[in-house]
């Protein structure tokens, strides 16, 4: 059951990262880290709006709208982006490269 839960969020993954978010008409930028980063986060922007989100553990998730600390958790997610690879948009290699290893992941379970 929740193999095919995976599986089911890996194809949406795969439907993000390779198209125009059509609700928004915006771009959706997925990067994989080349470091070894024990926690997740995102950072959202819309309409002059910014937040924050942090993953601590599975079920426990941070979200902040300061300005403040968005602002730095941009900063330090683009400073990251020299040892990542951007695998959204055109970055067909580096997409399959990925979505493989999440599908090898998921079917060792």
């Amino acid at each position: 059951m929740i193999k095919g839960c995976f599986i089911k969020i890996a194809d949406s993954f795969e439907e993000m990262v390779s198209v125009i978010n059509p609700c928004f008409g915006a771009k959706n930028y997925f990067y994989v880290s080349d470091l070894n980063i024990n926690s997740n986060s995102s950072y959202l922007s819309w309409n002059g709006k910014a937040s924050s989100s942090f993953n601590l553990l599975f079920f426990n998730r941070i979200i902040i709208h300061k300005p403040e600390i968005c602002n730095a958790h941009k900063e330090w997610l683009l400073s990251l982006k020299k040892y990542s690879t951007l695998i959204s948009g055109s970055n067909e290699m580096a997409q399959a490269q990925y979505l493989k290893k999440q599908r090898e992941y998921i079917n060792w379970l």
